[in-house]
């Protein structure tokens, strides 16, 4: 569970529901996860504005309906991010539905912004040798 600062009010328990995937083409996104404030049916989703922006909104979905999401689902894709852990500990969440947005969090807002791609993809693959 993690504590997101939000415009008017002090915090809210934010808790974090992983996902097991079964596309990984290509660069890996990162973890997907959808982000629940903790104790309701309400959710972070991501979507475009007219303007083509994403805008960061809280909705209402039915946690039964995001047990299983179907990659660009137009109900539920919105409600994934991809999280990615930094060295520092910190971690951030990209955007499913809008490719390229990140959540910025500081210390009374969350917002949406559009970061230039860094490739700051780094992991191992361990392999059982089959030696004889």
């Amino acid at each position: 569970m993690a504590t997101m600062a939000l415009g008017c009010q002090s915090s809210a328990a934010i808790s974090i529901y992983y996902y097991k995937s079964d596309c990984v083409d290509g660069e890996y996104p990162g973890q997907p996860v959808v982000l629940n404030f903790t104790g309701t049916e309400n959710f972070l989703n991501c979507s475009r504005n007219h303007e083509n922006k994403a805008i960061l909104t809280v909705e209402t979905c039915d946690k039964q309906k995001l047990k299983n999401i179907t990659n660009g689902s137009k109900e539920t894709w919105p409600f994934v991010f991809y999280m990615k852990a930094a060295g520092d500990g910190s971690r951030r969440f990209e955007s499913a539905n809008c490719p390229g947005w990140f959540m910025n969090a500081d210390h009374e807002n969350v917002a949406m912004e559009c970061l230039e791609a860094e490739d700051e993809t780094f992991f191992f693959i361990i392999r059982k040798s089959f030696c004889q």
